[in-house]
């Protein structure tokens, strides 16, 4: 951006020159400059056409980066044996909530099998 902004003091200098010329009658010299003025400000368009570009370009990243986000798939490497153990551990969490509910099952008919021998 700031040669952005130098240029364009650089093309005022060229206005002022190329003034400067054709009030002394040399439009040759202030054809030049009028040139050199046409050059730089096409090069400022041109610098700015890029900015733009690239602020959307950007800024579509920003938008895209916060929606990809949420459509994070994590994947990772594992070997068969890996995931053998993960089922392995599976199948012994489903197993121990089975005991454990025998287990309530048993004290129940405990307490009751007690409740009816107090009696």
């Amino acid at each position: 951006m700031a040669s952005i902004g130098s240029a364009a003091k650089y093309c005022g200098a060229l206005r002022g020159l190329k003034e400067c010329y054709e009030r002394i009658n040399k439009p040759n010299i202030a054809n030049v400059f009028s040139e050199r003025i046409e050059a730089e400000e096409s090069e400022i368009r041109l610098k700015i056409s890029r900015i733009s570009r690239a602020y959307v370009n950007f800024e579509g990243r920003l938008v895209q980066g916060a929606a990809d986000i949420e459509f994070t798939i994590n994947m990772e490497r594992i070997s068969k044996r890996n995931l053998d153990l993960r089922n392995l551990i599976d199948t012994l969490h489903t197993e121990l909530k089975s005991k454990e509910e025998e287990i309530i099952l048993v004290k129940e008919k405990i307490e009751m099998q007690g409740a009816l021998i107090d009696v």
